[in-house]
């Protein structure tokens, strides 16, 4: 029978108990925590004999925790415990306070899991606790394989966060499907400052690490976002093998690092960097590649890849070993392959029919790695039309994302609910942002969103003085729209520094800067 996440830990703390499981660097660049796989699994059963006590098979427990190691401890207590986790942002505002108590109201959770010291000023408090004590026991409920593991909530990037139910199966398959992308060993060492409780930082850096029985060494994002240069020591001082990150954090190590600062650097380690988020742009793997090529960087180890919630997270990815591929759509948009697809991967029309080899169309996807659905919502599978066998296939996920796949290659292009057309022609907000981004300095980079009301083409900034108007941009922003894609800009909205709304992952909300636009407009 195949194993379960528990059933991979629990062999690993007994196989190799003293090999250092999980690493937390703290803001001042020093370990904080460090944990065996003997002492991961023993503080995993603390918890899970605490929720034995208070839950029951299947309950939700809302994890909200500041970056640290104790939010690995409680989702593994969950785990152990047959308890669905459901991780949440750690509230820094009255805007998350409002995402958690929706999702609560969502998921209905018995317990809450957090480290947060004072719940009510979070809006927190209203729910029950768990606080975990020290048991000799080591009782445990193992989940089965169709059983839920999780509810992930997606980043929200075209609308309001879901809950995608992942199974245990859900999530062995997909890491699986990672290891088996990646080349990883038993003792991969992977690096990652992301959210945990993104998809990408959860099931791409922490889980991956303790499914193979390796160590996953964290950090906080938002040490990152303060000085990027700390994932790169981090890369270097444990001599890791893997790394993952979406595109904006290449561009901003490439961009913000010192030339002063390479020689100190080490990432000669570095096997595999995986970069995912948004499409990604072949420029920002070209810059990184040669800014850090003096750091020992092997130019191989760039990996981009394809994945979303709704698969678990991979669906597709560059292996190491494998020169980044691009090509130009005959829209003038470069794009990225993301490795190689089989039967997993479907391009369709809007009808569900499927497209020739080229042909660029909605991504559908139908693997062991699909969730069945969201929390309280239908089915989220669909069938299409294989034009090969000509006859209704299997079900699959159609993703709201664009892209063709050409020699065998998926080439992501970008989000369908994003797609600006002009005019009868198709135009990606991802080309129109690098144009604006790069020539406007007044303009802060990965602070752009490209949206579309009826058929004006809007573009909103955030800029690095607070007093230039909008009036003054639109011209500069017109006339380098027009040269690069001879699309005319009809208004530019500015929002303060810091202030243009992102996912946790650090994707624009373009969908949301539209409805503000429009909401200001009326």
């Amino acid at each position: 029978m195949r194993e379960t996440l528990v059933d991979r830990i629990i062999a690993h703390s007994i196989d190799r108990p003293d090999q250092r499981s999980l690493v937390f660097i703290g803001e001042d660049g020093r370990v904080s925590a460090d944990l065996t796989f003997c002492e991961v699994d023993l503080r995993a059963r603390q918890v899970a004999a605490t929720l034995l006590d208070n839950t029951n098979a299947q309950d939700r427990a809302l994890l909200v925790h500041r970056p640290g190691i104790q939010f690995v401890i409680d989702f593994l207590g969950c785990l152990y415990a047959n308890v669905i986790p459901v991780p949440a942002y750690p509230p820094l505002g009255h805007r998350d306070i409002e995402t958690i108590d929706r999702i609560a109201n969502i998921v209905e959770p018995s317990i809450i899991a957090t480290d947060i010291e004072d719940p009510v000023a979070t809006g927190i408090a209203k729910l029950p606790r768990l606080s975990p004590r020290v048991f000799t026991n080591s009782q445990i409920r193992k989940p089965n394989l169709k059983d839920l593991a999780l509810i992930q909530f997606t980043s929200g990037s075209t609308g309001d966060p879901k809950g995608v139910m992942i199974s245990h199966e859900n999530i062995i398959d997909n890491e699986d499907r990672i290891a088996s992308t990646f080349d990883h060993g038993a003792n991969e060492v992977i690096v990652s400052w992301l959210p945990h409780y993104h998809d990408m930082g959860l099931i791409g850096g922490v889980l991956q690490a303790l499914y193979m029985g390796g160590t996953a060494v964290l950090m906080s994002p938002m040490d990152f976002l303060r000085r990027p240069v700390r994932w790169l020591h981090a890369i270097g001082d444990f001599g890791a093998t893997t790394t993952v990150a979406p595109n904006f954090a290449y561009e901003l190590c490439a961009r913000r690092v010192s030339e002063r600062s390479i020689p100190e650097l080490d990432l000669s380690s570095l096997r595999v960097a995986v970069c995912g988020g948004e499409p990604v742009q072949v420029g920002t793997m070209a810059e990184f590649a040669r800014r850090f090529s003096g750091a020992g960087l092997d130019p191989l180890a760039l990996c981009p890849a394809y994945g979303l919630a709704e698969a678990t997270l991979l669906v597709a990815g560059s292996g190491p070993s494998e020169r980044v591929k691009s090509v130009t759509t005959a829209f003038g948009q470069t794009v990225v392959s993301c490795g190689s697809v089989g039967g997993d991967v479907m391009i369709v029309d809007s009808q569900g029919t499927q497209l020739a080899a080229g042909e660029i169309g909605e991504i559908c996807v139908s693997s062991g790695s699909v969730s069945s659905g969201y929390w309280h919502e239908k089915d989220i599978l669909e069938a299409v039309s294989d034009a090969e066998v000509e006859v209704v296939a299997k079900p699959y996920l159609r993703t709201g994302d664009l892209g063709f796949v050409l020699d065998g290659e998926l080439y992501p292009t970008g989000r369908l609910k994003d797609l600006l057309i002009v005019r009868g022609r198709n135009y990606s907000p991802q080309d129109i942002e690098q144009t604006v981004e790069n020539s406007i300095s007044l303009v802060r980079r990965g602070c752009v969103a490209v949206f579309q009301v009826d058929t004006s083409i809007i573009v909103a900034v955030e800029t690095s003085q607070s007093s230039v108007s909008p009036s003054a941009l639109l011209p500069l922003v017109r006339q380098s729209v027009i040269r690069e894609h001879g699309v005319t800009i009809a208004d530019v909205q500015v929002y303060e520094k810091g202030t243009i709304p992102k996912t946790s992952s650090g994707k624009i909300r373009r969908q949301e800067c539209r409805e503000r636009y429009v909401s200001d407009r009326d």
